[in-house]
């Protein structure tokens, strides 16, 4: 949780990036959460990606939609992510 309200309704550009040891959380543009998660993402596994579902993974789904999803193999700056928008 980022604290920063997402208006229902309007689009919103989320981006995540993460470096191996920093996560980065992005809304519109502007860095909103920079954090060393508790434990670091499972970067190698053979798990689907679930987009939009809770901690608890099937049993949570957020009601949104999504537009587009990137998923890019390496560490995305803000300038990366403001000219992909």
């Amino acid at each position: 949780n980022t604290g920063v309200p997402v208006v229902q309704g309007a689009w919103t550009h989320i981006a995540a990036s993460y470096n191996g040891t920093d996560l980065k959380i992005y809304i519109d543009g502007v860095l909103v959460s920079n954090t060393v998660p508790v434990a670091p993402p499972h970067l190698n596994n053979t798990q689907p990606l679930i987009v939009g579902a809770g901690d608890n993974g099937m049993n949570f789904f957020t009601a949104c939609s999504v537009d587009e999803l990137r998923v890019w193999a390496s560490e995305r700056t803000l300038a990366d992510i403001r000219a992909n928008m």
